[in-house]
């Protein structure tokens, strides 16, 4: 039960992590398009 849990909330930290790291290189590609 606890394990189950705990696979999901590093499944959920993983993929905010790796929406975030997405949004900050699709802002890094914007500010340098606009240089």
């Amino acid at each position: 039960e606890i394990k189950e849990n705990q696979k999901r909330i590093i499944a959920w930290k993983d993929e905010i992590l790796y929406y975030k790291s997405r949004a900050l290189s699709e802002i890094e590609d914007l500010r340098d398009s606009f240089i």
